[in-house]
């Protein structure tokens, strides 16, 4: 027994090292990195992925992505969707195991996204919506997971609406977002999210707003949510009025 547990210490060594130089191999490697995430992109969604910026990938004592600017084409066309300035992840390796998603750090920076309702109807963003690529019985049918975010933040981020239909289009601008510890349970649909705050200027064709959300905290069962003590900030223009 004493030499059996020995040998299974040993290939349990020898399957560490071999995974961590694997993972040496790949983050040392962006230029392969980056090839292989376009091509993805271009396979799953018809779109064009492209990373102007560095990428760092790491895989030990967490998983670290680093990446600079981005661009991300529409659907079968070269018309940009959506860029980033920079993003950072880390999330801890040993609680996958478990199937717990625990979140050291999540940054976004400069998000912009341009979203298109076109003149047939059809979005330019459909193909990205839950569902879209997989079937729902698929999606049920996946194990819950526990999830522990230690903090959310999104800074200077643009969101843009274009309907071609109705000849009217919308921009939010300066969106920020923060938050502090997130815990959820998906088998419970209940998540818990502590000092959400978001602030954001809307613009539309004859109107504009600043607007500003802080609360203690967000609760949300299943359909059920709740916000404790909602503070809400605006600044409104209507036809070059101001409230």
């Amino acid at each position: 027994m004493k030499w059996l547990k020995l040998a299974g210490i040993a290939a349990a060594l020898a399957l560490l090292f071999l995974v961590g130089a694997a993972a040496y191999v790949v983050a040392g490697n962006s230029a392969w990195l980056k090839t292989e995430l376009a091509k993805a992109a271009r396979e799953q969604w018809r779109r064009t992925l492209a990373i102007e910026g560095e990428l760092e990938l790491s895989f030990w004592p967490d998983i670290g992505f680093r990446v600079g600017k981005v661009r991300v084409s529409e659907a079968g066309a070269d018309r940009t969707f959506a860029t980033i300035e920079s993003a950072r992840l880390s999330v801890a390796t040993w609680p996958l195991l478990d199937r717990k998603l625990v979140v050291r750090s999540c940054e976004l920076d400069g998000l912009d996204i341009t979203l298109v309702r076109r003149r047939d109807g059809t979005l330019n963003f459909a193909d990205l919506l839950p569902g879209a690529t997989t079937d729902d019985k698929d999606v049920a049918d996946q194990s819950p997971w526990k999830i522990d975010i230690a903090a959310i933040r999104l800074a200077t981020a643009r969101l843009a609406w274009l309907d071609e239909q109705g000849g009217k289009s919308t921009s939010v601008s300066a969106l920020t977002l923060t938050t502090g510890h997130i815990v959820g349970d998906t088998a419970m649909r209940a998540f818990h999210v502590d000092t959400p705050h978001f602030s954001a200027r809307l613009d539309g064709d004859t109107r504009s707003a600043s607007v500003r959300l802080t609360t203690p905290a967000v609760d949300v069962h299943g359909e059920q949510g709740k916000i404790a003590g909602l503070e809400l900030g605006t600044d409104a223009r209507y036809a070059g009025t101001t409230t």
